[in-house]
Formats: C-alpha cells, structure tokens, sequence
C-alpha cells in the first residue's frame, strides 16, 4: 500500500513540475509602448488509471506512467 501511495505521490509531483515548466512568464519589456504578450497555449490532463497520466501540451502529448505495462500485468497490492 506504501508502494501505491508513493508512486501516486510521485507522479502527481512530476505532473505539477511538468505544468510548472510548462509555463510561460512575460518578461518586463524595455519598451513601454511594447505589445503585451498573451499565452496562447492549451494544457490537457487525463488521468487513464492510478498512476498514468496523459498530458497534451501545443500539440505534444506527454504518458506519464511510472509503470508502463498493460493493465493487470502485475498483480496489485492487498487492501488492509
């Protein structure tokens, strides 16, 4: 059950880090009459099951799965 929880853990972690990378800050621009610049990038999130999550971001998909196996390859842990 630690095993679950810490690979959840994880993978939520990677998730925000990648969303955190993902994001664009503007600059303060040296010019005042400068354009001010909108982000115009979309960000989607699934998840597909415990640990696995799909992530598109203008137009790249990212699978996040700490264990890429299909499912019921491996059994799981016994509820306590």
């Amino acid at each position: 059950m630690n095993i679950a929880k810490s690979l959840t853990g994880t993978t939520l972690l990677s998730g925000v880090m990648l969303l955190t990378a993902c994001t664009t800050f503007a600059s303060p621009a040296a010019n005042s009459n400068a354009v001010k610049q909108t982000a115009t990038n979309t960000v989607q999130f699934q998840q597909i099951r415990n640990a696995t999550i799909k992530l598109d971001y203008s137009g790249t998909t990212f699978l996040v799965d700490p264990m890429l196996a299909a499912k019921n390859a491996y059994p799981g842990f016994d509820a306590q």
